[in-house]
């Protein structure tokens, strides 16, 4: 019986053996398939990506081409720069970086015109904005985000004393978490 046995271990060696091979070569192969689909995808991206970049651009104009737009309906360096002090708070620089933030834009505005009632109206709108966002952080007792909102506020306006408070407040991390974010 001894006999019979070697022949079928032979066997099964033998037939493994193709079959693992066949195995290693589909695999191969889908990895091949796989990887030049890869690149023919990314070089699709490449030829379509100037063309999808044109559009956009031509979609949204430009900043400079924002602030001549204002300029030529008469809005002058008033309108240009109430323009850029709106742009300036959606992309959060209320009091930096210096000479291209919302503080500096409204500052030349109100020199130039010192009653405009839309850069009155975007002070109160900016301190708004920041006052509702420190008054959140101090709710969940986010001490040194209370601090740097409540911070803007009184670089923008030194005289808001309830943003003064506020900012006490925060400094003094009334949770003994005082810096924490």
């Amino acid at each position: 019986m001894s006999n019979e046995t070697v022949p079928q271990e032979e066997e099964q060696q033998t037939a493994t053996l193709p079959f693992g091979a066949r195995r290693a070569v589909v695999i191969a192969v889908v990895v091949v398939v796989l990887g030049s689909a890869a690149f023919l995808l990314s070089l699709w991206q490449a030829a379509n990506a100037p063309l999808e970049r044109q559009v956009t651009a031509a979609a949204a104009p430009s900043d400079a081409v924002k602030d001549r737009e204002v300029l030529a309906a008469g809005g002058g360096i008033v309108g240009a720069n109430l323009l850029r002090a709106e742009r300036a708070l959606e992309q959060g620089r209320i009091v930096s970086p210096p000479g291209a933030n919302v503080r500096a834009y409204i500052d030349e505005i109100l020199a130039i015109d010192p009653g405009n009632g839309m850069a009155i109206g975007l002070v109160a709108k900016t301190k708004t904005v920041l006052g509702t966002a420190g008054d959140d952080a101090l709710a969940k007792e986010q001490w040194g985000r209370a601090e740097l909102l409540f911070d803007q506020i009184v670089q923008f306006d030194g005289k808001d004393a309830d943003a003064k408070a506020k900012l006490a407040l925060a400094k003094a991390g009334v949770g003994g978490g005082a810096g924490q974010p």
